[in-house]
């Protein structure tokens, strides 16, 4: 019986996290050490997307837990490097919810490689 309910919960709670997440945009660093990953979330028809942005090793496949920047209502969002070492995420509009300024990884030089994070919000267009 209680094998019965153990299984039961962890499949309601698994279940639980029905959001789509879909790998939307790539971006190499000028090293090729690291890349960072755009991926937009869908939880539903009642919700905005949300956005998220990594950084990995190159190659690698982003962790849900480990994003940099996670924000919905979104406008004009830009990712890029500005050198091997500096990522920049830039937006119009955003209601952010966790934003980390630096990435740092066993997998990467054994914590050595520090990629330093900037927020750069773009000026609003006056109409």
């Amino acid at each position: 019986m209680a094998t019965i309910l153990l299984t039961l919960f962890l499949g309601v709670l698994l279940s639980c996290d029905s959001v789509d997440r879909t790998e939307i945009m790539r971006v190499g660093s000028s090293d090729s050490v690291v890349e960072a990953v755009v991926v937009r979330t869908n939880a539903g028809a009642t919700t905005d997307f949300g956005y998220e942005v990594f950084v990995v090793k190159a190659g690698n496949v982003p962790e849900s837990s480990k994003e940099l920047f996670k924000a919905d209502q979104v406008e004009e969002l830009d990712v890029f490097w500005q050198s091997s070492k500096l990522l920049i995420i830039r937006y119009r509009e955003a209601r952010i919810f966790h934003f980390s300024n630096f990435w740092q990884s066993k997998d990467v030089q054994n914590f050595q490689y520090t990629v330093k994070v900037q927020l750069v919000e773009k000026p609003s267009v006056k109409s």
